[in-house]
């Protein structure tokens, strides 16, 4: 018998979620999503008058990735069984877009750190809500692991001495 939620025009949360294919699923599109991160700091330390350009779609894949990640507190807030969640969680997710665009109109170093400390903010706040059991066991291990390598990834492009 299926989850019952005060509000019936929300879906009820799945009493147990599908972990082998999604997780395997989510698992491998997440790594592959750090790729381009990588690949284009190779590019960088590699070809050096890449650099500014290299840095520039960097800073703005991962503020892709932020914008991302406000999309899926949307989609969690639609899963929560309470209402103040739900209501905080849907205010939550349009902040990162935010963030991430004015993050782009910053000078390059400063960019950087502004997407670090967003991916910092969201990561600690999912941390902060995983008692509201909207989360599969294996969400949040995985995006402490993906958001400390995209952290490593364009934290790198801080060290270029960018020409």
């Amino acid at each position: 018998m299926p989850k019952q939620t005060p509000h019936p025009e929300i879906p009820a949360a799945p009493e147990q979620f599908p972990t082998n294919r999604l997780q395997r699923w989510a698992s491998n599109l997440g790594y592959a999503g750090v790729l381009p991160v990588f690949s284009l700091l190779a590019a960088a330390w590699l070809q050096p008058q890449w650099q500014p350009l290299t840095t520039r779609v960097g800073t703005i894949y991962v503020a892709t990735i932020v914008c991302f990640l406000g999309g899926i507190q949307w989609g969690f807030a639609l899963r929560s069984s309470s209402e103040q969640i739900r209501i905080r969680r849907i205010f939550v997710s349009i902040l990162p877009s935010l963030w991430a665009l004015i993050a782009l109109l910053l000078p390059a170093k400063l960019s950087i750190v502004a997407l670090i400390v967003s991916l910092g903010m969201i990561l600690t706040y999912e941390i902060m809500e995983q008692g509201d059991d909207v989360y599969p066991p294996w969400y949040l291990p995985l995006r402490i692991r993906l958001t400390t390598l995209l952290v490593i990834g364009i934290g790198a492009f801080a060290l270029l001495p960018l020409n």
